[in-house]
């Protein structure tokens, strides 16, 4: 079975078929690749399922190539589906972003503080956030996302906001 075959499983809300894939799949290089690929399919499910496994499995402390972060850097504009947008977020505080690749997720994470959605607004300042501590030339951004976090009308996004100050 391809990854693809197991991702048609997931409905875009029940978690079990994609833990079901992190327990029995290894993360292998071409695996995440796929992933990667995946992360800005048309359905959205697909997108977001692949995103969720990426995810997961970097915070476990699996490392994406550098040219695979490239090449997420490449989709991010083709990454529509809300939860993949999400995932791809959370993530960046997980990956080893090179200074060429910086600008994409900075122009990602730009449009994604942008959202309606407020845990995409407080994940996207998360990101920008560890993007500028790698990357200072997003010190300022980070600054002024961080800012506006701290004012902003939902809860969730001014705690994101508190987590941030904290460290965490």
């Amino acid at each position: 079975m391809n990854i693809l075959m197991a991702l048609a499983d997931y409905d875009g809300t029940h978690k079990e078929p994609l833990e079901a894939i992190l327990r029995t799949w290894e993360p292998t290089a071409e695996l995440l690749a796929e992933l990667v690929e995946l992360s800005s399919a048309e359905d959205a499910s697909v997108a977001a399922g692949a995103t969720w496994l990426l995810r997961a499995w970097v915070e476990q402390g699996v490392s994406l190539r550098p040219h695979d972060v490239s090449e997420l850097a490449r989709r991010l504009t083709g990454i529509t589906a809300l939860w993949a947008r999400l995932h791809v977020c959370q993530t960046i505080r997980s990956l080893r972003i090179d200074t060429q690749d910086a600008g994409l997720f900075g122009t990602f994470l730009g449009e994604c503080r942008g959202s309606e959605r407020p845990f995409l607004r407080a994940w996207a300042t998360d990101g920008l956030h560890h993007l500028a501590l790698r990357h200072p030339d997003y010190e300022s951004d980070a600054r002024v996302a961080l800012e506006a976090a701290l004012t902003d009308p939902a809860a969730s996004v001014r705690a994101r906001a508190r987590r941030i100050l904290d460290g965490k």
